[in-house]
């Protein structure tokens, strides 16, 4: 499943975010997140997608693929140590 995401991914924003990731997790897809439009990435919603990843390895179902990250976040995410946990180009 591609899934485009844009504008900033607050706190406020990171339980919908997280229902819906996890709500996407239990079809065993392929969940392939682009990043392209983002501004901000809040470090709840980071905690969310290493949840979400740790889900799917649990399940031995799909992957979750994180694409079009822009730099300032893929220097976020490399600070905190997730660019280890998460699949990202």
């Amino acid at each position: 499943i591609r899934i485009e995401l844009a504008g900033a991914l607050t706190s406020q924003a990171m339980h919908d975010f997280q229902d819906e990731l996890t709500a996407l997790t239990f079809l065993g897809l392929d969940l392939v997140l682009f990043f392209e439009g983002v501004t901000y990435l809040s470090p709840g919603c980071i905690q969310v997608l290493i949840d979400i990843q740790q889900k799917m390895d649990q399940q031995h179902k799909g992957q979750l693929l994180l694409r079009k990250m822009p730099e300032k976040i893929l220097r976020e995410m490399e600070s905190t140590g997730a660019l280890e946990l998460l699949d990202v180009e």
